[in-house]
């Protein structure tokens, strides 16, 4: 498979080459599975498709903070993006069987003549968290260089123009763990890493600051108070492979005043309630 010169130039016409799971392989269907319900492949290709639609012809897209104005020159806050204006790869006869076929070489080249680059269809930060997990995530678009990977999220609720079919443009870097993409400096919104990791609440000045959940790669989450990007006031962690969860005080990302820290899966139920002083227990042992 190689690229065509008519195709490269109906790149040109595009702002966004998008990607979404309609990919060679999806073997795992159990990373699909999320608490509320099961979501099938079918499911997420025509919510794909109609969010492209909105982001065409009805919602609001604003450039997120940070970098991201940086990587789109002459963007247009506040209006959509217009009719097909997202380009599909099966509009470049792109169809595939194998993640070792060409065609991912000519999917990024026809990506490179695209006014921004690859555009992540995600209706919802649980969604992008799946697809950052497939091999399809990880084929595709691994190489992409940081300012021409973008991803689409909406806010919604009590975020900050939640009520006004408002959605952002972020650009991520997907070997990056250590910075994130924030949607607004300040209000509620999002931090979103490229390896799936992700924080939704207040922000001030791009940092955390308020009340928010933070959500890592692995599963492991706080939810709680929060004071210049450190984890402080009152909040509970959870570590999502044992089970076990600390809800109490914080100060400075650390443990320190009352709490209780619980250790459900062992044998005999044991928790750890009492004072805490820089991450370690010095009250009473309770079973």
């Amino acid at each position: 498979m190689s690229t065509h010169e008519a195709y490269i130039e109906y790149a040109k016409s595009k702002l966004f080459l998008a990607w979404s799971l309609r990919s060679w392989s999806f073997r795992n269907p159990s990373l699909l599975v999320t608490a509320q319900n099961t979501i099938g492949l079918h499911k997420l290709q025509s919510r794909a498709l109609r969010l492209k639609q909105r982001m065409e012809l009805e919602t609001k897209i604003y450039m997120a903070a940070g970098d991201t104005p940086s990587f789109l020159p002459n963007f247009k806050d506040g209006e959509s993006l217009g009719p097909g204006k997202i380009m599909v790869k099966e509009e470049l006869c792109l169809a595939h069987d194998n993640p070792n076929d060409d065609w991912v070489r000519s999917y990024k080249e026809y990506a490179r003549y695209t006014k921004y680059g690859v555009l992540i269809l995600a209706e919802s930060l649980e969604e992008l968290r799946l697809w950052m997990k497939t091999e399809e995530f990880q084929n595709e678009l691994k190489g992409i260089p940081y300012g021409r990977l973008f991803v689409f999220i909406e806010h919604q609720g009590r975020d900050t123009g939640g009520q006004e079919s408002k959605g952002y443009i972020a650009c991520i870097d997907p070997g990056n763990e250590e910075y994130g993409a924030i949607t607004v400096d300040n209000g509620v919104g999002y931090i979103i890493f490229g390896n799936g990791t992700y924080y939704h609440g207040d922000l001030e000045n791009g940092v955390r600051h308020g009340r928010g959940k933070y959500v890592w790669s692995n599963g492991d989450s706080y939810d709680g108070d929060w004071k210049y990007d450190k984890m402080h006031g009152l909040g509970k962690y959870s570590w999502s492979k044992s089970g076990t969860y600390y809800e109490g005080s914080w100060s400075l990302g650390k443990k320190n005043g009352f709490g209780k820290k619980t250790y459900p899966f062992r044998i005999v139920k044991r928790c750890e309630e009492g004072i805490w002083k820089n991450d370690s227990f010095e009250g009473q042992v309770e079973t």
